[in-house]
């Protein structure tokens, strides 16, 4: 389990989703999220372009997070988690949120980190992405529920 100085807690997390989204419930996750099935990640790089910290997240949270952005009905991000699959409209808006999710690692880094690249489902693999989930050290996985959208799996990962 991933130590303080590394990596946030469930109250940051549920602080910076909160003020995107309302009230966010997060809670400790029990099982890591399965990346051998359809999931997406956000590649937080240093100065010198070196993944540092991840986020991976399951199609559910990817969908209602994304989706809940700009209000994109429930029901569309329904069927992206159904299919396993996010559509361009709300990777846009999730890549957004991705980008605002940097200053959960500022605080608990004294690296300059910045988002590098996101890795969606049905998208082209990126192996330094896949090489850096596998090699990460120090992992801490929640689970948050997104108001008016629903339930999804986010894991902030460390290298």
């Amino acid at each position: 389990m991933a130590t303080a100085a590394t990596l946030p807690s469930s109250d940051h997390i549920a602080h910076l989703l909160s003020g995107l989204y309302g009230d966010v419930a997060v809670t400790e996750a029990k099982t890591p999220i399965d990346t051998s099935a359809a999931y997406t990640a956000a590649a937080y790089i240093d100065d010198e372009n070196i993944i540092q910290r991840l986020i991976v997240c399951d199609v559910a949270f990817a969908n209602f997070a994304g989706a809940a952005l700009t209000m994109v009905p429930p029901a569309i991000a329904n069927d992206g988690v159904k299919s396993g699959q996010v559509a361009p409209n709300i990777q846009e808006n999730l890549s957004e949120v991705f980008n605002i999710c940097v200053n959960v690692f500022s605080d608990h880094s004294k690296q300059h980190l910045k988002l590098g690249s996101v890795v969606f489902p049905g998208g082209p693999i990126d192996e330094t992405v896949a090489a850096a989930i596998s090699a990460s050290s120090d992992r801490t996985e929640f689970v948050a529920k997104i108001p008016r959208y629903g339930t999804g799996q986010i894991a902030l990962l460390a290298k």
